[in-house]
């Protein structure tokens, strides 16, 4: 899916929440690193129903990770979310992973 610009991952929750994923993506050039952005996704889920989300990259972010792919570049991707459901509960998590072609 990253030749469409988008990231996907699946996402669960045992409640009924809405969830706020935000993320940035590293690109190596030399031995230093690019940030890129992700943009914000919220979206409220269903309890105890796995639910697939689709990440769009920005323009420049595509280009970018495509680019570094080509040359055989490691891209790092760091994730963060933010669940919280009505009765107050809350939940966060981290993914990292890294791709090189």
């Amino acid at each position: 899916m990253l030749a469409h610009g988008k990231l996907v991952i699946l996402v669960t929750c045992d409640q009924a929440c809405t969830l706020t994923l935000k993320g940035k993506l590293s690109v190596r050039k030399g031995h230093r690193s690019r940030r890129y952005g992700v943009r914000r996704l919220v979206v409220r889920l269903a309890a105890g129903k796995s639910t697939k989300l689709k990440l769009t990259l920005p323009k420049k972010t595509k280009r970018a990770v495509l680019a570094a792919l080509r040359k055989h570049k490691r891209v790092t991707v760091n994730l963060g979310g933010f669940a919280a459901c009505g009765s107050g509960t809350t939940a966060s998590a981290r993914l990292k992973f890294s791709a090189q072609r």
